[in-house]
C-alpha cells in the first residue's frame, strides 16, 4: 500500500513539475532543481509518463484554444494545472487497475504425525508419498505448482 502511496506522491510531483516547467520565464534555478530531482529514475519516469498523458490530452483537442466555450478564457496556467490532475487521475486509475490481481489461494498443508504415512494425490493429478513426521505445503499459481517442505522426507 505504501508503494502506491509513494508513487500517487512521485506522479503528483512530477505534474506539478511540468507545470512550472511550462513558464516562459522558467529561471535556471528551477531549471537546475528539477534536473536534479529527475536524476532518480522513479521520478524521471513519473515525469515521461505524465508527459506522454498531457501529449495525448492535446491530441484529443482538450487543451485547443478553438474549442473553449466562448465568453470563457482561461488562463494557460490553468490549462496545465488541469491537464496534469487529468493525467494523475488517468495514470492513477490505470496503476490501480494493472496491480490489482486476484489474490492466489492460500497453500494447501499437509502433515503425518510420528509413525505414520500419508500418500496424497494432489489437483493437477500428481501423487505424493508423505513418510513419517512430514510436513509440506503445496501452493498453485498459473504458471507453476510449488511445494515447500518444512521437515521430513516426500516420494514425489
Amino acid at each position: 500500500m505504501t508503494d502506491q502511496k509513494d508513487e500517487a506522491k512521485r506522479r503528483e510531483t512530477a505534474a506539478l513539475w511540468y507545470t512550472e516547467l511550462q513558464d516562459p520565464d522558467v529561471s535556471p534555478d528551477t531549471w537546475d532543481a528539477f534536473l536534479d530531482w529527475e536524476k532518480d529514475p522513479g521520478n524521471a519516469e513519473a515525469y515521461h509518463e505524465i508527459e506522454s498523458t498531457i501529449g495525448i490530452i492535446d491530441r484529443t483537442g482538450l487543451n485547443n484554444p478553438e474549442t473553449k466555450t466562448p465568453g470563457r478564457d482561461r488562463k494557460p496556467a490553468f490549462l496545465g494545472l488541469a491537464a496534469a490532475a487529468a493525467a494523475i487521475i488517468i495514470i492513477g486509475a490505470a496503476a490501480l487497475t494493472l496491480q490489482t490481481s486476484k489474490p492466489e489461494p492460500a497453500p494447501l498443508t499437509y502433515a503425518t504425525a510420528i509413525g505414520e504415512q500419508e500418500t496424497v494425490t494432489l489437483e493437477d493429478g500428481s501423487i505424493l508419498t508423505l513418510n513419517t513426521n512430514t510436513t509440506l505445503s503445496v501452493s498453485y499459481s498459473k504458471a507453476e505448482r510449488r511445494i515447500h517442505l518444512t521437515e521430513g522426507e516426500a516420494l514425489f
